[in-house]
């Protein structure tokens, strides 16, 4: 499988990774890029070996918005709210 390295993502996301389980390369968990100003936070949780992920919304540690996003062969995204 092709995918991007973990410093391209801490690139793009401009901030460095949170590891969901320490101790297992990131490819086969979780990383966890969290981008925050003032009293918002976007969360992107990015899963390469099992084709998921999820972005959570946030304001004044509410979550506004929760997507669970699945990639699956044959389809190029699908969003599940």
């Amino acid at each position: 499988m092709n995918h991007p390295a973990l410093y391209e993502l801490e690139y793009l996301f401009e901030c460095e990774a949170g590891i969901i389980e320490e101790g297992i390369p990131w490819v086969y968990g979780d990383a966890k890029f969290r981008l925050a100003r003032e009293n918002r936070e976007i969360d992107f949780i990015i899963g390469i070996a099992n084709r998921c992920g999820e972005i959570i919304m946030r304001v004044d540690h509410r979550s506004l918005l929760q997507l669970e996003i699945r990639i699956t062969w044959g389809t190029s995204l699908e969003l599940q709210r």
